[in-house]
């Protein structure tokens, strides 16, 4: 998903959130120290806490995990990946994701589209799950039912979603500035598609 994309020179970003709610989330400019970024995960609670490292600029990319609800147990190995994945090098999103994964994730879960830290009030789009399958219908046509993710005021994303080693994802974005908004750009989420399935229908 990331064939031709540079990090060079980009800033970055790291944020937590609590219940999925990008909106209201916690960050920091990197490179940031990493009792910082520690405190950062800490502060946010022991609940469903997820994380994402972004690469700012266009196209926006990210990397997140999520630590879920009552795993305690979890709690100190997660901020201690999260803290790893900030130190990573900078110009590998990859590793970083394989940082806050606890491992490289390999087989997809889902995949779908969003507007970048507004996924839960926009609402995704879900292109395709490991259950079902393809979504009936062509990227544009199932698009049109979604007015609000054609056009948006924050950039949209194609993301990339894995259950293992925990729940994780990437995202890269699929649309472009366009007056006072980001129009999603078909070819785009088309040939990022057909690369994940090897050219089958998406």
């Amino acid at each position: 998903m990331l064939e031709g994309w540079s990090a060079t020179g980009r800033p970055r970003w790291i944020q937590a959130a609590v219940g999925g709610r990008w909106e209201d989330a916690r960050g920091l400019d990197m490179p940031a120290a990493a009792g910082s970024v520690r405190s950062l995960v800490r502060e946010a609670g022991p609940g469903d806490v997820a994380v994402e490292l972004e690469w700012l600029g266009h196209p926006l990319v990210f990397v997140g995990a999520r630590r879920a609800p009552g795993a305690t147990d979890d709690h100190a190995a997660f901020e201690e990946a999260v803290a790893r994945a900030a130190q990573s090098d900078p110009s590998d999103p990859a590793r970083a994701l394989a940082e806050l994964a606890g491992g490289t994730p390999s087989q997809p879960d889902h995949v779908e589209l969003g507007a970048a830290n507004a996924w839960q009030s926009v609402g995704p789009l879900r292109l395709w799950t490991r259950e079902v399958g393809h979504a009936v219908g062509s990227v544009e046509s199932l698009l049109r039912t979604r007015p609000e993710l054609t056009f948006s005021p924050v950039p949209v994303a194609l993301e990339v979603a894995f259950a293992h080693p925990r729940p994780c994802w990437l995202g890269v974005e699929v649309s472009r500035p366009c007056g006072d908004g980001y129009a999603v750009e078909h070819p785009t989420v088309d040939a990022l598609l057909g690369g994940l399935f090897r050219g089958e229908r998406p």
